[in-house]
């Protein structure tokens, strides 16, 4: 059904380096290179329940999966062609998108699509075909909500727990919601307005360009608030909060009022509901940040002169995937300090990702977390949570 990739000639390639200790034990990291030449924006990422990890490509217009033993496919679109299916529901091989961004597994394996460019939020069902949720079926953008909803340029997806779907709807600066089955959307908060407007309900909220989205596991939504540089939490009533960031831009670490952001490009949380964000700058400058329940930041792991920083994801053994073009990056945080260094994130040091003897880009290992060869399934510990730590959620993350 899916083809495996080739761009500007070159099929997809794998190179897994040797494990590497960051931040005091809490880091083990190798590197995959995913992305050929001509491929140039690894963006938003998600998990499914089955260990697949799939990853938007704006510039390229395309979705590729990644399978538990580490081959790639090109899974949805045409390399290099933007286009609009409109209304239709057709096949992957013809499904044509404009600049995806953020994007989320369901807990029936099915993908939701920020389409950005197109201004539609799109279905990729597990057996194989392209749909339209909502948006306008020209691609027109608005502020429209009902079934006839229209968006600008959304950035970022996530599923709640009764499998609505919430929307950074970017442009229009609001959280936009759409209930299951029904096709039917509505502003949770904010309005289309800029403002900087919290402990208020609905849409007497403001925000300015929201990115990117996650669920707390617990209830409540974060939302990185990018042109006010701070993280808000909105309660599922509709209220939005404070959580974390001064309101100007800077790497300050800390207390939630002392905090500052640069761009952040992806919020998630972990299987514990950890909340975790992807901060960018345009030098090329990424780090990773975790923030606990008050808000309070701390760096855990640091990128300097990368020439892209995308996603992040986590799967279901707790291992955390981090998109820089043109390289996916393993983590396995632990707060345990018994970590080794010495750990390699795959035995053997050069592959070809679309080989029959390809090493699985999850084969791990570590003396404080443990993982299989595939992507997902089995148990991780983790540090404070920000949600509810019983819950379990769907492999649902993206990027911004």
């Amino acid at each position: 059904m899916a083809n495996q990739i080739s761009l500007t000639g070159e099929s997809y390639k794998s190179w897994v380096g040797q494990a590497a200790q960051f931040s005091t034990n809490q880091i083990v990291a190798g590197t995959t290179t995913l992305l050929a030449k001509g491929s140039t924006e690894g963006f938003g990422v998600c998990c499914d329940p089955s260990g697949n990890m799939y990853i938007t490509d704006p510039a390229q217009h395309i979705i590729v999966k990644v399978t538990p033993n580490g081959t790639a496919y090109l899974w949805a679109g045409l390399a290099g062609t933007s286009g609009n299916n409109g209304s239709n529901v057709v096949s992957l091989t013809d499904a044509r998108f404009n600049t995806p961004r953020g994007i989320a597994c369901d807990a029936k394996g099915d993908l939701i699509v920020a389409d950005a460019g197109n201004n539609q939020i799109r279905k990729i069902s597990k057996n194989g075909y392209v749909s339209l949720l909502a948006g306008d079926p020209n691609g027109v953008a608005g502020y429209v909500n009902g079934t006839s909803a229209r968006f600008s340029g959304p950035r970022d997806i996530c599923n709640t727990k009764s499998e609505d779907i919430l929307v950074a709807d970017t442009n229009n600066h609001s959280i936009r919601k759409m209930i299951k089955g029904r096709q039917y959307v509505y502003t949770l908060a904010g309005t289309n307005v800029a403002g900087d407007v919290v402990d208020t309900d609905g849409t007497a909220a403001r925000f300015s360009s929201p990115t990117a989205i996650a669920n707390s596991l617990g209830g409540e939504f974060f939302v990185a608030d990018n042109g006010n540089y701070k993280i808000k939490k909105i309660y599922e009533s509709g209220r939005t909060a404070f959580f974390s960031g001064i309101g100007t831009v800077g790497t300050t670490v800390g207390i939630a009022t002392v905090t500052q952001f640069q761009e952040i490009i992806t919020l998630f949380c972990n299987n514990s509901g950890q909340l975790f964000a992807v901060d960018y700058a345009e030098r090329g400058d990424a780090r990773l940040v975790k923030i606990d329940g008050m808000g309070t930041t701390t760096m855990v792991y640091s990128y300097g002169g990368l020439d892209f920083f995308g996603g992040a994801t986590v799967n279901n053994s707790g291992k955390i995937y981090l998109v820089q073009s043109p390289v996916i990056e393993s983590l396995i945080y632990s707060s345990s300090s018994s970590s080794s260094s010495s750990s390699s994130i795959d035995s053997s040091s050069s592959s070809s990702i679309d080989s029959s003897s390809s090493s699985s880009i999850d084969s791990s290992s570590s003396s404080s977390s443990s993982s299989s060869s595939s992507v997902g399934n089995s148990s991780s510990s983790s540090s404070s949570s920000v949600g509810n730590s019983s819950s379990s959620s769907s492999s649902s993350s993206s990027g911004a």
